[in-house]
């Protein structure tokens, strides 16, 4: 028992039983606490300490994808337990394989969320400095997956830089101070600014993302190894709007092979289920913890992404059980049978990790209500239930 741990403790034991104490103490009486009143005192030490500890398990989160999800300490477990969230202290990182080290710089993994359809792999980056006022950048060759370069269809990365959305839809740094905005150094742009973040973490670290799109999103890519290959690390600085300028500042090899654990949890349902008077109708659809996909037996042919128009209607949220919103965004999207007019849709849960036991329905948008002035207030959901 640390003495953290011990304060922690000691400070929910009811305030009464103190100040008796310290009276008994101070009139040097023989009197002592009664036996129901000890036992009353280490149970609630015993607890707080086990509240504490379990604090502590589902609270290594990255910082990135803690301020992003935001999961309460139920769904910490939950992911946990479920495979969808692994957290790698560091004593396990020195495992070949999950850290190397360069030229003063070692990169280790930290954490990965993995589901059917996505990755998010996060990783610690010690020793490299970053001049102020620029982003860090990282150069290296192209992702495998047990040799298959092809395992992704979109890829993403994102440098933890500590600036998050307030209740007030400001940006501001974690602490809650104002965001530091600097002019851009273009002179057609100079009358705007853009954020500056803050990317050391107070260990002296950096974080970096790496996010991945699944193409085969049977469930085949878990179990197998992810392979990244660094060759360096640089600076980018923001020129004017959508100009950047990059510097590489570091030459070097960090190689890391990563079990890509995950989980294949799902609730999977087969509604059959019309959405519209057209025939448009919900064959399948499969909810995971993050992500999921929804099959539609469409009434005309839909050219996607290259169509001006979304589909109507068109996957808005998850409805708990609690009355709760989950929004989505869509992710892929692809014929299943071209022929026959079956569409897959795949989408993401825009910032929240679900309870499954917790889900209630499926809500397609199918308009909006309109105020007295005609103009859209409030969606139009049309429920399919989860049973």
């Amino acid at each position: 028992m640390n003495g953290k741990k011990l304060l922690i403790a000691l400070s929910y034991i009811d305030r009464k039983y103190i100040e008796e104490s310290e009276q008994d103490f101070s009139e040097k009486k023989a009197k002592c606490l009664s036996a129901k009143k000890l036992w009353l005192i280490a149970a609630v030490i015993a607890l707080m300490l086990l509240l504490v500890g379990c604090a502590i398990l589902y609270a290594r989160w990255s910082s990135g994808l803690e301020d992003w999800f935001r999961p309460s300490n139920t769904i910490r477990q939950q992911a946990e337990q479920s495979g969808l969230s692994v957290i790698y202290p560091e004593d396990q990182t020195k495992d070949d394989g999950l850290s190397a080290t360069d030229q003063g710089i070692t990169v280790s993994v930290k954490q990965m969320i993995v589901d059917l359809w996505r990755a998010s792999i996060v990783l610690k980056i010690e020793g490299f400095e970053l001049p102020d006022g620029v982003r860090p950048c990282f150069y290296g060759e192209r992702p495998t997956l047990d040799g298959n370069a092809e395992f992704y269809g979109s890829a993403g990365y994102h440098f933890y830089d500590a600036i998050v959305i307030n209740e007030s839809g400001e940006s501001v740094y974690k602490n809650g101070e104002s965001v530091r905005e600097e002019h851009y150094p273009m002179e057609e742009f100079s009358d705007s600014s853009f954020m500056v973040g803050r990317y050391y973490l107070p260990d002296g670290s950096m974080e970096l993302t790496l996010s991945f799109d699944f193409n085969d999103t049977s469930g085949a890519n878990l179990g197998k190894t992810l392979n990244l290959s660094f060759t360096g690390f640089g600076k980018e600085a923001d020129l004017g709007k959508a100009i950047t300028e990059e510097e590489q500042l570091v030459w070097g090899s960090w190689k890391l092979s990563i079990p890509l654990n995950g989980t294949a949890q799902t609730i999977e349902i087969a509604p059959n289920a019309p959405l519209n008077e057209d025939g448009m109708t919900l064959l399948k659809a499969s909810i995971g913890q993050m992500s999921g996909q929804i099959e539609l037996q469409l009434a005309s042919y839909y050219a996607g992404l290259e169509s001006n128009e979304g589909l109507n209607p068109s996957l808005a949220g998850i409805k708990m059980k609690d009355g709760s919103f989950v929004q989505v965004a869509e992710g892929g999207s692809y014929y299943k049978d071209r022929d026959n007019l079956v569409y897959v849709q795949e989408y993401r849960n825009f910032n929240e990790i679900i309870d499954l036991s917790q889900v209630e329905a499926l809500a397609f948008q199918s308009g909006w209500e309109k105020n007295a002035a005609g103009k859209p207030t409030i969606p139009v959901y049309e429920y399919i239930p989860v049973s």
